[in-house]
């Protein structure tokens, strides 16, 4: 499980002018993968990430701690529910562990209307993101 902010993908000058909205297609709880928040995580900035070595996922904290899992609450979900966060609100989903069930949602993204992304720091990321990859065989 890794557990991220949005708001590190998004790269824009100021990390809260976004949030995430994420419409449940399916009953979602632990097996099948329920996402877990981190109580109040939006209020204290963006914190620094790494690699996380997932093609489709690739960063995560770097600063995991006890602290943040002592914070942390799983929100079930059932078809039709609406979760949202603040791009800043760190969070991360378990594994679908069930032969059965599906972990089906539609993501949804939304900037404010002053958002900037920060071109610079966009292509340097992307530009790692795409060697790193590619070393690993993996594109």
């Amino acid at each position: 499980m890794f557990s991220h902010q949005d708001s590190a993908y998004f790269l824009l000058r100021n990390p809260s002018d976004a949030v995430t909205l994420w419409l449940a297609l399916d009953a979602v709880d632990e097996e099948n993968g329920a996402i877990s928040y981190v109580r109040g995580s939006h209020l204290h900035g963006l914190r620094p990430h790494v690699a996380s070595g997932v093609l489709g996922f690739s960063r995560s904290l770097a600063d995991w701690g006890e602290a943040d899992a002592a914070m942390s609450a799983v929100q079930r979900a059932a078809p039709g529910d609406l979760l949202m966060h603040h791009g800043l609100t760190i969070h991360s989903a378990g594994a679908n562990n069930s032969a059965t069930r599906y972990r089906r949602a539609i993501g949804m993204i939304y900037f404010s209307a002053t958002a900037e992304v920060d071109e610079a720091a966009k292509a340097a990321y992307h530009e790692k993101l795409y060697k790193d990859l590619q070393q690993k065989g993996r594109i």
